[in-house]
């Protein structure tokens, strides 16, 4: 992982893209592997995708009597796609029981192991739990993992740490008995030449990342470098569940989250946003099916104009299948741009891309191909 972090900071170097954050590639897939994007669990944000994305607005009760209120309040209008970035927003709601609006997007399709995700993201400002999870959806019969759940801005007393802290953790629920163990790790501790060392969070986009490697192994990346483990011994806790993306912004006055926002900020739009920039999301898959190269597969497809300078069409000449997807990989093999085809004719915006050389490849069920393409 480290190796790949480097080589993509060289080649952000090379052609000077300052405002374009790093994409990290997978850690290295086991031998005979190699790493496929989940189409349904990645995007760049340039729209909001409704095959892929949906909002849940289920407020958070209070399961423990000794635990505070959670003054949350679920609505759509707080959380969306626009320029380029999932986002969610805090708000103030005056007079209002829950007096905190906030939002949750979620992905329409479960996963589980083996997989690696990640995604690319920037904290508000506030005295909230900023979050990027996984979860199947069940309290009572759960599997949850917390890759981030982290407070960039606690208001209590002597809750400082916070500011560095990638709080990441896992739930497992079963017969009404809840197994959960912690994997928090503070930025101070990544490795000396990560340039994000010890920067607190809402500062700038940060690359966080879940190897889910099999029912009992997590391995949690932040910016490039391994962030903490979670390693299940007893069989009874193992993850036998598949589960969804959450992103969400909530608090709680409780000592665990940091304590509540001030109402000020929840009125400042330069601190109350939650932004993602991307997310990806790949499966393992024998290495005998999962070349990429030009011109040794099966499937024929149109790929026009060529070069071109934002927008591609993309023309099958053949049916669809469910699951058909157009992939957009760089020189370096990185995956940079993902979506599911609707039709047999479509269009592939990728004028955010940096002009350069590209391989787009086109998974039709058990056939796919690949065409090289410049973008000017």
């Amino acid at each position: 992982m480290k190796k790949n972090y480097i080589l993509s900071l060289v080649c952000l170097a090379i052609i000077n893209l300052t405002t374009i954050t790093s994409i990290f590639a997978q850690p290295t897939a086991p031998a005979g592997k190699k790493w496929v994007a989940v189409p349904a669990m990645t995007d760049e944000f340039d729209s909001w995708d409704g095959s892929k994305w949906a909002y849940e607005l289920w407020d958070y009760q209070v399961n423990i009597a000794e635990q505070p209120f959670i003054p949350t309040h679920m609505v759509a209008e707080n959380g969306g796609v626009s320029n380029g970035k999932l986002w969610i927003k805090a708000t103030y709601n005056q007079g209002a029981e829950r007096w905190i609006n906030s939002s949750r997007i979620v992905s329409k399709t479960m996963i589980t192991y083996p997989m690696y995700m990640e995604c690319s993201m920037k904290t508000n400002m506030l005295s909230c739990y900023n979050t990027f999870w996984l979860n199947n959806g069940d309290i009572n019969g759960r599997d949850e993992i917390d890759m981030c759940e982290s407070n960039p801005n606690p208001s209590m007393a002597g809750k400082d740490y916070m500011k560095t802290e990638l709080a990441s953790q896992y739930f497992v629920a079963k017969g009404g008995v809840t197994q959960r163990k912690h994997a928090n790790f503070n930025n101070n501790n990544l490795p000396a030449d990560n340039p994000k060392k010890g920067e607190p969070w809402g500062q700038s986009y940060r690359t966080i990342g879940i190897w889910f490697k099999d029912s009992r192994n997590i391995q949690f990346y932040l910016d490039g470098d391994e962030a903490g483990t979670i390693v299940i011994t007893d069989d009874k806790w193992e993850f036998t569940r598949s589960m969804k993306i959450l992103w969400d912004v909530w608090s709680q006055e409780s000592s665990w989250v940091g304590g509540l926002p001030k109402v000020a900020d929840l009125q400042d739009d330069t601190k109350n946003t939650m932004f993602v920039d991307w997310v990806h999301t790949y499966k393992l898959e024998e290495e005998s099916t999962a070349v990429l190269g030009v011109g040794a597969d099966a499937l024929v497809f149109n790929v026009f104009p060529n070069p071109t300078t934002d927008e591609l069409n993309v023309n099958l000449g053949s049916p669809i299948a469910s699951g058909a997807c157009v992939e957009v990989y760089n020189k370096l093999g990185q995956l940079v741009k993902t979506e599911l085809l609707q039709s047999q004719e479509n269009k592939i915006f990728i004028g955010h891309l940096p002009n350069d050389i590209y391989f787009v490849t086109v998974r039709n069920g058990f056939v796919r191909g690949t065409q090289k393409v410049v973008k000017l």
